[in-house]
């Protein structure tokens, strides 16, 4: 059984792995597209706009 400790260093990791995918994305525009750390593509989005041209939507 994992050891309390363990399970807070694997939590760890994992959030600093979601941390450094999420600095790892560009928008152009209407596509989101996401990487991971060597750079390839993870994926690609098309994004809603409302009328001000804000992104109100992300569709899988």
């Amino acid at each position: 059984m994992e050891s309390a400790k363990d399970a807070v260093l694997t939590q760890c990791a994992d959030l600093a792995h979601i941390r450094a995918l999420l600095d790892h994305w560009s928008v152009s525009g209407n596509t989101l597209t996401t990487y991971d750390t060597a750079g390839n593509t993870l994926s690609v989005h098309s994004l809603t706009r409302d009328g001000d041209g804000n992104i109100v939507a992300i569709n899988h």
